[in-house]
């Protein structure tokens, strides 16, 4: 048992060989009770703080109240019926327990007992079966064929309701004088029954709210129907979608908040507050309200394209869903610490990526559409494409449309063998308000060149470039980008070599240029050293030289097969090549690198002021150092595609996906200072913060969820799922 808001572990036990069937959990959170097997079943009961089993003696009884005092349970009250009990539980905050039972063939009573003295209270009798008539009323049945009471649920606000379930209709019967103590609702069902949900699902499960004015309804997998009741009637309703298929619901005690649970999930808790729906409750006109879907559902939805970020200390999720049989569009904004959503846009149009910054408060939609027509630009160029951003800003709420702030910032000229364009990553500059795209064009013939865009978010001015300095290029990857530098690694075909280049993505209105660029034989490997600027209008020093390491090893390879000997070369022999190119300080970080490690023998060293960072071809972080402080990251290396988690103000982040854990190291001392390991994250795929680095939230790669990491004093951390 973990407590959802921290996962912290509560209690934990294990039955060598025997099947839990059920776990009740007292309402303070204090005693847990255990089911055991199916049919020659016995209850367990344990004090959670202790772990430790509270013995007690069950003996056949249609009805039992039990006592916890300390670490004894006595037996405070009984109930004894020759009938059937069909239901039991305890009244929501108050001192009342609830009993359904059988009467006869067409009947149930329910039996309400005030806990506290043992004494009967009040009962009312339902019946089993209803049926609907022509007219749109209900009344009682005797086919088995018609509509089953499922649940019953006590009100006790504004007057005296039980809250009935039969199959597909929810319904109330109500005591509007709170007098009688014996009331039978089977005698005129069409003037006493008033429905107030019908679907075209069954019902799977009700609840009511700790101060009985909501009740909670769930029929269809992805969506639950939020009723508030005034007065005995309904008064409006919330309709919620979540991104998982729901198992069971309840509403937290003590709290608006509901909580959805799915036990087959990652994170089978969702917890929504009903304080963020405020605006988005539809008033009620007349009863009942019958949907015969889910309104605005997910269910038909697939969740297209997502972003994350930490915007102040507000984390933000935003996810695309698309209905490609209706052409319909979604955009879903979660909000806070407990990723509750807050609003839903439906958009007109789809997009090909949403881009979320912790420096930029808007969300930022891109499209990019080819075109044929001749018309749309002044050259000879018939194939091109129309550039569009949409940006939204957190709106709480429902909106139909979301873009007022669209904007076509440039159509670009191609080829006519462009195949598509492809968004390799995205910055926002706040300095100059610039938004920053570094997009990899492909061809028919599956070569590739990279596009640069920079368009200012005010002006809408907007600057590419289009690298036409060499043909057949493949396999673009970014190993290095910020605002002002972006460093790339490619294979150029028509050379047979690989290439690194370096761009300046020009500060304030400055033009986007090809600064260097360095051929070489991938066979020969590469070491680089990369010195960034300490401001940002300065171009970085880049210098290149090849791994000696992988030199030795060719020329021993070919020595051993032509000649027929042996010659060995000794890693004390690299490292002094190492040193001798590169330096003392320089060389001995490069020759921590060998390639029967990491089957790779392209490095690049990074400098930032007095910090340094070692990365592969494979945009890999190996190694993180500050002053004479080194970190080497053996486990599992991070993506490097996150640059403010790489220079940052507290803490360094690293991220090892075997082991499912998430590194915290003091950015100056690179000492280790807290090991992030959660059960709701079982692959840690990315993870991004703010600025402050209070607030983190952490994309887990197998079951496409997130979670929020918190910094608390004492470098402690707490997670929400």
């Amino acid at each position: 048992i973990t407590e959802s808001e921290t996962n912290q572990e509560l209690f934990k036990h294990r039955f060598p060989k025997r099947h839990i069937s059920e776990v009740q959990i007292s309402a303070n959170g204090k005693i847990i009770a255990c089911k055991i097997g199916y049919w020659a079943c016995e209850w367990k009961v344990y004090d959670v703080d202790s772990g430790n089993q509270i013995r007690f003696i069950l003996r056949h009884s249609n009805g039992k109240i039990w006592k916890v005092e300390s670490n004894r349970i006595e037996n405070s009250s009984s109930y004894y019926s020759q009938e059937e009990i069909k239901q039991c539980e305890f009244v929501k905050n108050d001192s009342k327990l609830l009993l359904c039972r059988d009467i006869d063939e067409n009947k149930y009573q329910v039996e309400l007992w005030d806990i506290e003295n043992g004494r009967y209270h009040r009962s009312f009798q339902v019946p089993k079966m209803i049926e609907k008539r022509y007219d749109g009323k209900y009344t009682i049945s005797q086919r088995h064929s018609d509509l089953w009471l499922k649940y019953v649920k006590y009100l006790d606000k504004d007057c005296a309701t039980l809250i009935t379930t039969y199959d597909n209709v929810v319904g109330l019967f109500s005591d509007s004088a709170f007098e009688r103590i014996a009331i039978d609702f089977t005698q005129h069902v069409e003037s006493s029954f008033q429905p107030i949900f019908e679907s075209n699902k069954d019902i799977i499960n009700i609840d009511v709210s700790d101060d009985h004015s909501l009740i909670g309804i769930f029929c269809w997998l992805r969506n639950v129907i939020i009723l508030k009741i005034e007065a005995g009637h309904v008064d409006s309703y919330l309709s919620i979608n979540v991104m998982q298929d729901i198992y069971d619901l309840s509403f937290i005690s003590g709290s608006k908040r509901l909580a959805i649970y799915n036990p087959q999930c990652k994170y089978p808790v969702q917890d929504c507050d009903l304080a963020n729906y405020k605006g988005m409750w539809i008033p009620v006109a007349s009863a009942p309200l019958t949907l015969i879907s889910p309104p605005n559902s997910n269910t038909s939805y697939e969740m297209d394209k997502s972003d994350w970020a930490v915007i102040g200390d507000t984390p933000v999720i935003a996810n695309l869903f698309q209905n490609g049989r209706k052409a319909e569009y979604i955009l879903q904004i979660l909000r806070g610490e407990k990723l509750d959503q807050t609003s839903k846009h439906f958009l007109d149009r789809s997009y090909d990526r949403i881009f979320l910054y912790n420096n930029y408060e808007f969300i930022v939609l891109l499209r990019l559409d080819k075109c044929h027509k001749r018309d749309c630009i002044k050259d000879n160029s018939l194939i091109h494409y129309h550039v569009i951003i949409t940006q939204i800003k957190y709106v709480q709420g429902f909106t139909r449309s979301a873009l007022n702030q669209c904007r076509e910032i440039v159509v670009l000229p191609m080829r006519d063998d462009v195949n598509r364009l492809t968004v390799l990553l995205s910055k926002y500059r706040k300095s100059d308000q610039t938004l920053i795209f570094a997009l990899k064009t492909e061809y028919l013939d599956k070569n590739e060149k990279l596009l640069i865009m920079k368009t200012c978010v005010e002006t809408g001015e907007t600057d590419y470039y289009l690298d036409n300095s060499s043909e057949q290029c493949r396999n673009i990857k970014v190993i290095y980008c910020d605002n002002c530098n972006l460093i790339i690694h490619q294979y150029s075909a028509t050379i047979s070599m690989t290439s690194v280049k370096y761009y300046t993505l020009g500060a304030d209105r400055s033009k986007i240029n090809l600064y260097t660029e360095h051929h070489y034989d991938q066979w020969n490997g590469l070491t680089c050293k990369i010195v960034l600027p300490e401001e940002e209008e300065s171009a970085a020093s880049v210098q290149f030289s090849r791994f000696w390491n992988k030199i030795r090893n060719n020329i021993s390879r070919l020595i051993s097969n032509k000649a027929g000997a042996e010659v060995r070369c000794s890693s004390f022999e690299d490292k002094c090549a190492l040193v001798t190119e590169w330096g003392s300080d320089d060389g001995n970080l490069f020759a921590e690198y060998h390639t029967d490690k990491y089957q790779c023998t392209e490095y690049f060293l990074i400098q930032k002021g007095q910090e340094k960072i070692m990365v592969n071809s494979y945009c890999e972080v190996l190694m993180k150092s500050s002053l004479d402080n080194i970190q080497h990251l053996d486990y599992e290396p991070d993506i490097f595609a996150n640059i403010e988690n790489v220079w940052p103000k507290k803490f360094f982040i690293g991220v090892d996906r075997i082991r499912s854990k998430i590194y915290f190291y003091d950015h100056e001392t690179m000492r280790l200072l807290h090991t992030v390991h959660s059960p709701n994250i079982s692959n840690p795929f990315k993870i991004k913060g703010n600025e402050q680095q209070s607030l983190f939230i952490c994309k887990d790669g197998k079951a496409e969820r997130y979670c929020v990491i918190k910094i608390q004093s004492g470098n402690k951390s707490t997670i929400n799922g």
